[in-house]
């Protein structure tokens, strides 16, 4: 007899077929209404990557196995994953501004890149999932230098990383904030084109 459906097989590849499946739809829809509706795939392009982070997010258990341990996604996956989702949409939300011009409206952008985030998702399982595992080579003692005169008493302070995540992070925003905020506030500038007569 012939067993049901076991949606639980297929539950990890979920989020790879939606972004495939769904760019193959959104291919169509744009071959049949041209680059006017580059925009709305836009936005339905978007909508996919943030279901395909959600069934991620939602993945339940530390490692999740199918097709007979073909297809592993652990915690590392997930996050990379993640990231990819998140600099997908990043993408496709910052060249809005750049692709309101008639001329640079092109229905396949954001379908390359529904297609290339889950060709980044095949290709994290196929780095870090089915490459061979080689033993570790033996780690030889490590040798510091001593100070001359050592220190009689270190702050707890000093002595850890969160502070210094702290002020990295507070250099980061002062570097870059500003310059990445102009980029959402500020109106793109304007070029001037004139027109070349061609009469001698």
């Amino acid at each position: 007899m012939t067993e049901g459906f076991d949606f639980a097989a297929v539950y990890p590849v979920l989020p790879e077929l939606i972004l495939v499946v769904g760019a193959m739809a959104l291919l169509m829809i744009g071959a049949w209404r041209g680059d006017r509706v580059t925009a709305g795939l836009s936005g339905l392009a978007v909508m996919l990557l943030v279901v395909a982070g959600v069934l991620i997010a939602t993945m339940g258990g530390d490692k999740t196995v199918a097709f007979g341990g073909s297809f592993v996604v652990d915690r590392f996956a997930k996050f990379l994953k993640l990231l990819v989702l998140v600099g997908s949409i990043g993408t496709i939300l910052l060249s809005v501004e750049f692709r309101r011009d008639v001329d640079r409206r092109k229905f396949e952008y954001p379908i390359l890149i529904l297609l290339a985030s889950a060709g980044l998702f095949i290709w994290n399982l196929a780095r870090f999932h089915r490459a061979p595992h080689a033993a570790p080579a033996p780690v030889p003692p490590q040798r510091y230098a001593l100070a001359v005169v050592p220190p009689l008493h270190v702050p707890s302070v000093l002595n850890g990383f969160a502070l210094w995540n702290v002020v990295v992070l507070v250099l980061m925003l002062t570097a870059y904030g500003y310059p990445i905020a102009q980029s959402f506030i500020l109106a793109p500038p304007q070029a001037n084109v004139h027109r070349v007569s061609g009469r001698g």
